[in-house]
């Protein structure tokens, strides 16, 4: 059997049936043998006895449960690889519909979670066997006969749950199943479940055991031993007068002997005569059995024939025969009544922790159920820490009736030494002149970290309705712990007050009761060993009952109407800000890349276009990072608004806000990672941004519609203080519909320009921001479109790819000045322009590419340099030298034209094709030529006459060296952006091809 990384709980074998080497099926031969040890032999086990290990269940738990327990137990699970599960639905109340947990759930209600995984954004699933469910549950009940509820004869999957995760934070796997966790008895250090050679006893089905079956059916008989069984038959030796027990009444004695292991009675048996004389009868020896045996737990009750004791199993000869039957090393042994022994075992170490845990569960319950709270309905647990394992959960009640709601009352935050939340209390003031006197406090949280406490006063007249957690982890160290370090506690009358530390320099988490329910209780979670509160959920109530008073009905009504009483926004945790709570929230969409981010924890950052149509009015500007660093907005009153830890090398989009333009969609294209970002203006104007094709795949519209308002976008991103940051998602914010902010109902919803080819419909790219006139036509070749060489572990690419956007400068207007930006060159683009910027001489603006370049600032790189995403650039090591002197993203030299010019003609330099063929090659170089002669610098490798020429004042367009061309002058370049297919995690944006534009 391979490695698994996945195993039951109580068993610890894997949680799929072996597998063998379907080759080796033959006789082992000498040169085998070392080889066969790690195999089990298939002489003793076949497939069929280990079906049963298909069976399998995870146990878990939904934080957004409405209940305040909040585990459930799945329905059948099937082991798919690294860990992953696809489970089907049970009927358990709290198991994830409707995209619950983020669950996606598919046509057959089946949903996907990994077992052993506290770095997944879902919570801690743990699998187990359903067979070692059933032993699991025969222990308990046995067991739990002096414990509380001793009528109970199931397991109590919250008490079962919270005891396993305990057990896994003491494996440093955080996996319940480690060898030095929990006593499997198995002699191995492997750290995976490794078939061997005289262990195949341990994957045997322990339920179904056709030969203890068999041993049932035809129990040995008393009579058949021709009499009672004495302790003469265990070897007893002669009488000595120094005998102490031979003083003692046979009753004294055969409770001693009745008391004590077989060993131990066996060794007092040869050490004295009176006990190897004392009569054991047939009753002892079936005691013994319950007693010393208890995995027998299915063993029949005889029938008796005829009512007489000839028919009496011979209790004596069955504990023998299945003592030694169980015993792993006996040769005479039941294969399957090993494993359950051995899984039997591993049970009696969860009995006394399962009933410790039940009566702290059970007494939380009675708390609750014996108050308001027993009608409560949780809101979403949320998770405001990075600590996760081991969690205990109590209840804290803060109304026990609904009348309480008349009283003046405390609520009490604890702190730990180090700053963070570690507990909360409660208490009615009973006399306000006299405060605490006869006021009894209940707590919930680590009592032994409490070592601050700061107090919120609540008026007979007010109450509590929500919270805002201010956070807070490291970003610069990956693995930075977060900790809750302020509280601002609001109420339903605008009140706030801040416990803790203010809420600057944090993250921000809104927890509040949802519509006109009223708060009347907290649900909160702690890990004992780190002391702090880590998750919270709010317990509401309905106070619109006839016994309710009129306060609480008020207080209901008020707080409905606030604009927080329903809003999405608390289910993300926010930086810096939180987002207006009127708005709604799209659903994210992350690559596979992100598989292990855990969303409570992920702070997002939103970008507001607009409070009203008098702010959308007053934006000029829309710009967003080429590598997806940063998004910005820009106003033509205010200052700038941004997002994003890397406004490095921004590309606009200009917006004429006062004219109506308003953004109304953005499209978001998700691979392994996100891979393209497209803004949309009502105007049908668009900015793009990385990979973006029409009619790709993997592309996700947030977009305006009759019914809401796109208002906002927000985001984030991983590694946020390293200048490896990634954008890991960007999803749409939405407020209620505004006529002026989008396209007429009776329209279709702008999606942007496409640039398709009439001979090849399918072949289209995106225009960037907007078509050229409609009277303008592309002409002649495109320069620089070229295939790169076929490649045995990669497929060849033409340029322009249909992932390439196209957008134009216009040639038709004097212009002053012209000036270039490069990137790093790459394996097949020398000329790595990412830019190209024309200033008109009437000031005006027209460019390609990002027109805003900042330098970075760390010395991550080599020899202390800024780090670029190049160091990864196999392909280009060639390139290292020369990628040390520049910064990734840089400007080239500007060309001035003293008071303007009109522009006569555009140089264009491409390589012969780097496969060495004919058909063209990409882009090496570039120059422009003024009518009054001026020339540009020759940008990059411009060796020799120009490969083609686009001439703006003459009826050649695309003169070649050999003076061929078309008979009509260029009024315009249309300019092709692609990928250089730099492969690293963000290859870079560059110009790949030019072609002319003319009046058609």
């Amino acid at each position: 059997m391979g490695g698994y990384d996945n195993y039951c709980a109580i068993c610890g074998t894997p949680v799929s049936q072996p597998i063998w080497d379907d080759d080796n099926n033959n006789a082992n031969t000498a040169e085998d043998e070392d080889e066969d040890e790690y195999e089990y032999d298939r002489s003793i086990l076949s497939v069929s006895d280990v079906l049963w290990m298909n069976d399998v269940r995870l146990i878990c738990e939904n934080p957004e449960a409405t209940s305040i327990n909040k585990v459930f137990i799945t329905g059948p699970a099937h082991y798919n690889d690294y860990g992953f599960f696809s489970v089907e639905p049970s009927t358990h109340p709290n198991f994830p519909r409707g995209g619950q947990m983020g669950l996606d759930n598919h046509q057959d209600g089946q949903v996907g979670l990994r077992g052993y995984d506290w770095g997944n954004e879902h919570p801690y699933a743990i699998p187990f066997h359903m067979k070692c469910y059933r032993i699991l549950e025969a222990c308990l009940t046995l067991q739990s006969q002096a414990q509380p509820n001793k009528g109970e004869d199931s397991i109590d999957e919250q008490t079962l749950y919270l005891m396993w995760m305990a057990i896994a934070n003491q494996s440093s796997s955080q996996c319940l199943t480690g060898r030095h966790v929990l006593p499997y008895g198995v002699d191995t250090d492997e750290q995976y479940w490794a078939g061997r050679r005289g262990e195949e006893a341990f994957v045997m089905d322990p339920l179904e055991i056709p030969q203890l079956r068999e041993y049932y059916q035809a129990l040995p008989l008393l009579r058949d031993a021709g009499t009672n069984r004495k302790a003469k038959s265990y070897g007893a030796t002669n009488e000595t007068q120094q005998d102490p027990f031979a003083r003692l009444p046979a009753e004294l004695l055969l409770t001693i002997v009745g008391q004590l292991p077989l060993e131990s009675m066996k060794c007092l048996q040869a050490a004295s005569s009176a006990v190897a004389r004392l009569e054991l009868s047939n009753g002892f020896w079936k005691r013994r059995i319950r007693r010393d045996i208890p995995w027998l737990f299915d063993l029949p009750a005889p029938a008796h024939g005829d009512g007489s004791k000839k028919e009496e199993p011979d209790w004596a000869k069955t504990y023998a025969d299945l003592l030694e039957r169980s015993d792993a090393s006996s040769p005479l042994q039941i294969r399957g009544l090993v494993n359950r022994r051995r899984i039997w075992g591993v049970c009696e170490e969860f009995v006394q922790p399962y009933a410790t845990r039940k009566a702290i569960i059970n007494a939380d319950r009675a708390r609750s159920n014996s108050s308001l709270l027993s009608d409560a309905v949780s809101t979403p647990m949320r998770l405001l820490t990075s600590v996760q394992t081991g969690s205990e959960s109590s209840v804290l009640p803060l109304l026990k009736r609904l009348s309480d709601i008349n009283r003046a009352s405390v609520l009490s935050v604890y702190w730990s030494n180090e700053g963070a939340l570690s507990g909360f209390g409660f208490r009615f003031i009973t006399i306000p002149d006299r405060e605490g006197e006869g006021e009894e406090e209940e707590t919930i949280g680590s009592r032994e970290h409490f070592a601050k406490r700061a107090e919120f006063k609540i008026s007979s007249t007010d109450w509590i309705r929500g919270f805002v957690v201010t956070s807070r982890s490291d970003p610069t160290l990956p693995y930075s712990e977060r900790k809750v370090v302020g509280l601002q506690v609001l109420s339903v009358y605008g009140k706030s007050f801040q416990l803790g530390q203010s809420p600057g320099g944090g993250d921000l988490r809104l927890i509040h009761v949802e519509g006109n329910n009223l708060l009347a209780g907290l649900l909160a979670q702690w890990p004992p060993q780190a002391g702090v509160i880590s998750g919270l959920s709010l317990l509401q109530v309905s106070p619109f009952v006839p016994e309710s008073p009129p306060r609480a009905m008020e207080l209901a009504q008020n707080q409905a109407y606030t604009q927080e009483a329903d809003t999405e926004i608390t289910s993300r945790l926010w930086r810096g800000t939180l987002p207006p709570p009127w708005l709604s929230l799209s659903l994210e969409k992350f690559g596979y890349w992100t598989s292990d981010l855990k969303l409570d924890l992920a702070p997002m950052e939103h970008l507001l276009f607009g409070w009203d149509d008098a702010e959308l009015s007053t934006i000029t500007e829309f710009a967003g990072d080429v590598h997806f660093g940063a998004f910005e907005i820009r106003y033509s009153n205010k200052p700038p608004k941004s997002i994003g830890p890397r406004p490095l090398t921004m590309k606009s989009l200009s917006i004429d806000g006062a004219g109506g333009e308003r953004i109304v969609a953005v499209a978001v294209v998700v691979s392994h990672i996100t891979a393209g970002v497209r803004v949309v203006t009502n105007y049908n104007r668009q900015l793009v941004l990385g990979s973006c094709r029409p009619n790709g795949s993997g592309e996700t519209v947030y977009a305006s519609s009759e019914e809401k308002t796109l208002s906002g976008l927000y985001c984030h991103w991983t590694d946020r203080g390293s200048p490896k940051a990634r954008l890991e998602c960007l999803a749409g914010l939405f407020s209620p519909s505004l006529e002026t902010n989008i396209t007429p109902s009776e329209l279709p919803p702008p999606t942007g320009p496409k640039d398709t080819d009439a001979t090849n419909p399918g072949h289209a790219h995106w225009w960037e921001p907007s078509p050229p006139p409609a009277t303008w036509a592309a002409a002649g070749p495109t320069h620089g479109s070229f295939e790169t060489p076929s490649h045995p572990l990669r497929r060849s690419t033409a340029y322009p790819s249909p992932s390439a956007s196209t957008t134009w400068l216009d040639c038709s207007h004097p212009v002053r000045k012209v000036s270039l930006n490069y990137t790093h060159p790459a394996q097949h683009f020398l000329f790595s322009v990412i830019s190209l910027i024309f200033e008109y001489a009437d000031g005006s603006i027209g460019s390609v590419g990002p027109t805003r370049l900042s330098a970075p600032t760390d010395n991550e790189g080599d020899d202390g340099k800024p780090w670029c995403w190049c160091h990864f650039d196999g392909g280009g090591s060639e390139f290292k030298a020369e990628r040390a002197k520049t910064p990734h993203y840089y400007s080239g030299e500007e060309w001035v034209i003293e008071g303007g010019a009109m522009l006569s003609a555009c140089r264009l330099w491409v390589d012969g094709g780097s496969d060495g063929a004919s058909g063209g090659g990409p882009l090496r170089g570039l120059q422009f030529v003024s009518v009054t002669g001026e020339e540009s610098p020759h940008w990059c490798a411009c060796d020799g006459p120009a490969t083609a020429v686009i001439r703006f004042d003459s009826g050649k367009v695309n003169d070649n060296h050999d003076g061929d061309g078309n008979d009509q002058k260029a009024v315009g370049l249309k300019v092709f952006l692609d990928s250089n297919g730099r492969a690293v995690t963000y290859s870079d944006t560059i110009i790949v091809g030019i072609q002319a534009l003319v009046q058609s």
